[in-house]
């Protein structure tokens, strides 16, 4: 019912700009791969991104099958 159709265009809104700090920071480590500056830095913050979507991830997750069991 949390994604009837009402539910998915709001859905993707939210969803977008979540991407768009991986694909910038992907995007970005392997241009300076292939221009040989190195891409440690965006590594660090892909590798930063990936752990703090490891520690929302469990609440969000709780809350989202709290709101469905309603």
């Amino acid at each position: 019912a949390a994604l009837d159709a009402q539910g998915i265009e709001p859905l993707s809104l939210l969803v977008m700009p979540l991407m768009s700090p991986e694909l910038i920071f992907g995007s970005a480590a392997v241009d300076a791969s292939v221009m040989g500056t190195g891409a440690r830095p965006h590594l660090l913050l892909l590798a930063a991104v990936l752990f703090v979507a490891l520690a929302v991830a469990p609440v969000a997750t709780a809350a989202a099958l709290r709101e469905a069991a309603k």
